[in-house]
């Protein structure tokens, strides 16, 4: 009657988690930018920026801002629902957009690459649906 559940307990550090997956992400793509004509051959200079962008700008800074204006938002039940849904909109809109600019994808998959961004938007503004929904029930 008095058993305890084996499930493991709610962790609230998953925004400080993505701030440094993101960060350390970032500053590996940027030493692999810096690191020598090598690399420029082979990943053209363009495609690693580009793809940097979303991780910065989408990931690292939804991370950042939403650990420092409304870090009560983790706490959310719906806050995994957003994670699954919006970091993998940013890392496939990444992705796209480095295969777009390198050129080193397969002709069937640049054929269809405007897929790939539809999908990827997809789950970016589904996520953001969910994080609305979780800001609004948040303020209550």
């Amino acid at each position: 009657m008095n058993q305890k559940s084996s499930a493991r307990p709610p962790d609230h550090g998953i925004l400080k988690k993505e701030l440094f997956g993101y960060t350390g992400i970032c500053l590996v793509l940027l030493l692999l930018l810096g690191t020598g004509e090598r690399l420029f051959d082979t990943f053209p200079v363009q495609g690693m920026l580009s793809a940097l962008c979303y991780l910065f700008v989408g990931g690292l800074g939804m991370s950042a801002g939403i650990f420092r204006f409304r870090p009560e938002t983790e706490r959310s039940e719906f806050f995994k629902t957003f994670t699954l849904l919006y970091h993998p909109g940013v890392w496939i809109l990444a992705a796209a957009s480095f295969l777009e600019k390198t050129g080193i994808a397969v002709v069937r998959i640049t054929e269809n690459l405007h897929l790939v961004y539809i999908a990827g938007w997809t789950f970016l503004v589904a996520g953001m649906i969910v994080l609305v929904v979780i800001l609004r029930g948040s303020r209550m």
